[in-house]
């Protein structure tokens, strides 16, 4: 693909990058174009094919990359509708032929779903159903159960 007197003047390409502290392509091939650097040999061509071989130089981006901060974002308060008295509506659903205890509460609109029933006696549902019930007494009471 390429010569090797290209690949030569890549590699001179790369050792410019380094020797002028890794600036960033653009400001190189400025540098270049503009006539800061004298006496140098190394064209834009050069620099284009090295950034082809080689990539860029992990030097050139490190550094200037940096993780900026996020802009704070004002608190919204959100009015709270709920109501201390809560009614509870409760199932066994079966997705697969594998039992689930699912519970509507309202008026706060919460669905509860119990993990995958072990068996179907009521000493295991009501376990299950006086764990949902433990949950929802940190804070609301519950008046009706169907």
């Amino acid at each position: 693909m390429y010569n090797k007197r290209d690949v030569e003047r890549a590699d001179a390409a790369v050792e410019l990058f380094r020797r002028l502290g890794y600036p960033s392509e653009p400001t190189l091939i400025r540098m270049i174009r503009g006539g800061t650097l004298l006496n140098c040999d190394v064209t834009v061509d050069d620099i284009k094919r090295a950034i082809y071989i080689y990539c860029k130089p992990l030097a050139s981006t490190k550094g200037k990359h940096t993780k900026t901060k996020l802009k704070l974002i004002d608190p919204v308060k959100l009015p709270i509708v709920t109501h201390e008295q809560q009614h509870i509506y409760l199932d066994i659903m079966h997705v697969r032929e594998l039992p689930f205890l699912v519970t509507l509460v309202t008026p706060l609109n919460l669905i509860i779903l119990t993990s995958k029933l072990d068996n179907r006696k009521t000493d295991h549902i009501w376990r299950k159903i006086s764990s949902q019930l433990a949950n929802l007494k940190k804070g609301f009471r519950v008046t009706e159960a169907r």
